[in-house]
């Protein structure tokens, strides 16, 4: 397929044809081009039977969109996480292109460019890219004040909601944010990182996130007297897509723990670098009986333990911890932080029992 070919549904000019370079578009891009095209243009991936479709649109919208240039498509080149998003998950200090393999980008498929920003009263909130698998992602937003504003306070807060408009389909979850280290106090911008994980694949639908209601912490020497004052009540609602391939390693071990309150079957796992999703079943697979081991942390007691473990069975360090309850048992998202080697993670532990995370 060729760019002209690949453009057509959109009802191009057949003069248009002549200005554009006749060449084959490299395999399995034209998805990728077609979502970012899209994106460009401010309109949602179109989605049907599984395979993203082009809407006949105007030309000219694209055009002025800036997403066609003569001769050139640079901006579709490899994705290349933002450093901050990198320093939060740990990845090398050299960046994602040789986390796991010389001179690779082990990150290349594993996020999206977005740039999407909505404007409210001079305060304008970007998400500006995500990074993910079908189940865990994590958005990084950039919010900013109108020239002349200086955000110095301690800490910041800002509330976020995501959802997806074909929530209908099913699948909760749940997320989070947190204020990135600001490298300039005295300037008008601050950064966020969402984490989101769904029991569902996130990249079937578009998203929207919902950020309201920056807030100041003042915080005391003692703790006793913090503040907390609201900079602004302001709403913004962004939409997000996700765009990126999920090459998880799957396997159903199907073996049998006694746990402390009742049995679990560890049906299947997808471990990719940022996650491990588990399905759970049986009498203990419920999410008010599992908790995670997180060195010098209390367990809560009465709940099942649950552990990673690496080949050389040392402890694999966890972000976070989300289940979902359903109707046969539990669906678990544990987030790595930092992020791992699929290859390395070897082993779940509940209770003490070692469930080696293969196919029997």
């Amino acid at each position: 397929m060729n760019l002209f070919e690949f453009l057509e549904p959109c009802g191009l000019p057949p003069e248009v044809g002549e200005l554009l370079e006749q060449e084959t578009l490299p395999s399995g891009e034209a998805a990728r081009v077609l979502a970012r095209t899209l994106a460009k243009a401010g309109l949602p991936p179109q989605t049907k039977g599984g395979a993203q479709k082009m809407k006949k649109i105007r030309f000219g919208a694209l055009l002025l969109a800036g997403v066609l240039c003569a001769g050139s498509m640079a901006v579709y080149a490899a994705f290349r996480m933002d450093k901050r998003i990198a320093q939060e998950l740990g990845v090398s200090s050299s960046g994602a292109q040789d986390t796991f393999e010389e001179g690779g980008n082990a990150f290349e498929e594993s996020g999206n460019e977005i740039g999407s920003s909505v404007t409210s009263e001079g305060w304008t909130l970007t998400v500006q890219q995500a990074v993910g698998d079908r189940n865990c992602a994590y958005l990084l937003l950039d919010l900013t004040a109108p020239e002349g504003t200086v955000l110095d306070a301690d800490s910041y807060f800002l509330n976020c909601e995501p959802y997806f408009e074909d929530a209908g389909s099913g699948g909760g979850g749940g997320w989070g944010v947190d204020l990135l280290e600001d490298e300039n106090p005295a300037d008008n911008r601050l950064s966020f990182l969402v984490d989101l994980s769904f029991e569902r694949d996130m990249r079937s639908g578009q998203g929207v996130l919902i950020a309201s209601r920056l807030e100041a912490i003042h915080w005391s020497e003692d703790h006793q007297s913090d503040r907390v004052e609201p900079v602004n009540d302001l709403t913004w609602e962004v939409p997000f897509w996700l765009d990126y391939n999920d090459e998880a390693l799957v396997c159903r071990p199907g073996q049998v723990v006694q746990a402390s309150q009742g049995e679990i079957r560890v049906e299947q796992a997808e471990i990719t670098p940022l996650s491990v999703s588990l399905k759970l079943s049986g009498e203990g697979a419920r999410c008010t009986a599992l908790d995670t081991v997180v060195p010098g942390t209390v367990a809560i007691p009465g709940r099942a333990q649950l552990e990673l473990l690496d080949t050389q069975g040392g402890h694999i360090s966890l972000g976070g911890f989300r289940a979902v309850e359903k109707e046969d048992g539990v669906f678990c998202v544990m987030t790595l932080v930092p992020v791992v080697d699929p290859a390395e993670v070897a082993a779940l532990v509940i209770d003490g029992v070692t469930v080696p995370l293969k196919n029997p």
